[in-house]
């Protein structure tokens, strides 16, 4: 089985050149994001695959950190950094496993498009929990794999292991909404759009 850095970087050009599916709905979501910064924030985002939106936030808040897997989509997006004056917002190459801040360091994580993708996505929302400061925010966009989507769930291993296709976690709405309540965290925004009915936006709170 192709690990995920290695099917990511393959993949990375492709992705970049990707248009977003619905584009009404990712600049609501970038916009009831940013209701949620201020000037003096700093925040993590994990799975930030070619930083498209880093870009974007990293203006309203004090200081942005992007990690992802991939060495090939860190590059494409700080190729994209270097072409503006952004001085608050850095990429890195690390998985979200193996990124290990102290805890309480950030006001924000975000963790878009990713958790599906992840083998043990309880872990990271717990993770997400813990490097949270009092009163943070956790925001997630994850698709609820349920339906008729479960016909293919016994031919998905099929196409990982020729590296066509990542390994991804079959979730409904219900089961994030969970997942983000057992790690400790209420819920101040739950969105599922009509025109993308499959995914589950998420904006939690971590607790004062």
């Amino acid at each position: 089985m192709i690990s995920p850095n290695k099917f990511w970087n393959k993949h990375a050009e492709g992705y970049s050149k990707k248009p977003v599916p619905n584009e009404a709905v990712y600049q609501k979501k970038l916009l009831m994001t940013q209701q949620y910064f201020n000037d003096g924030m700093s925040v993590l985002e994990f799975g930030c695959g070619t930083g498209s939106t880093a870009l974007v936030h990293a203006p309203h808040v004090k200081q942005y950190l992007a990690v992802d897997v991939s060495e090939r989509m860190v590059d494409i997006a700080k190729a994209k950094l270097a072409d503006t004056d952004l001085d608050n917002l850095e990429f890195k190459v690390s998985s979200i496993e193996s990124f290990t801040p102290d805890k309480d360091s950030f006001d924000a994580v975000l963790g878009l498009s990713i958790l599906h993708l992840l083998n043990d996505p309880q872990t990271t929302i717990k993770q997400a929990f813990d490097v949270l400061k009092p009163g943070g925010i956790f925001v997630s966009s994850s698709p609820s794999l349920t339906g008729l989507m479960r016909i293919f769930q016994p031919l998905w291993p099929i196409g990982v292991c020729l590296g066509l296709i990542p390994k991804i976690q079959f979730f409904s709405h219900d089961k994030w909404i969970a997942s983000v309540k057992d790690a400790g965290f209420t819920i101040e925004e739950h969105w599922i759009p009509e025109e993308s009915h499959r995914t589950s936006f998420i904006i939690a709170k971590k607790p004062e």
